[in-house]
């Protein structure tokens, strides 16, 4: 799943979004920067984005979890957008979660999840659904 931030610093947005996700146990090690080359007369590459293995064991509860704390704790305009590798895309707003009650916390973490989970595959079919 590739992860990306829309902000008015979006590489700063994007790096404290890579901490947040590394400290988070079921992401160890599941989490990659994807890099662009550096413009022309600049050193080293460029963070263009995150990219999260996810599969079995809660990975995508997690980051739908962490993403939406993580949003939660920033200020200003921030957007966080989720790719699975089907296409699929989710985009989720700071501004609308910050000021979310408990209960409706739970509810957008779920129907983020749902939105990012990799779809299950169909006994005796290769498709999936």
């Amino acid at each position: 799943m590739r992860i990306d931030v829309e902000a008015e610093d979006r590489l700063a947005e994007l790096e404290s979004l890579a901490e947040w996700l590394a400290d988070v146990d079921e992401l160890r090690g599941k989490v990659q920067a994807v890099e662009s080359a550096p413009p022309t007369g600049t050193l080293g590459p460029l963070l263009d984005a995150l990219e999260v293995a996810l599969g079995p064991g809660g990975a995508a509860a997690a980051v739908a979890a962490s993403v939406i704390a993580w949003l939660r704790s920033r200020a200003g305009r921030i957007t966080v957008t989720l790719e699975r590798p089907d296409g699929t895309k989710v985009s989720v707003d700071a501004v609308r979660v910050r000021g979310l009650r408990p209960d409706d916390v739970r509810a957008e973490v779920e129907g983020l999840l749902k939105a990012i989970e990799p779809p299950d595959e169909v006994p005796g079919d290769r498709q999936r659904r």
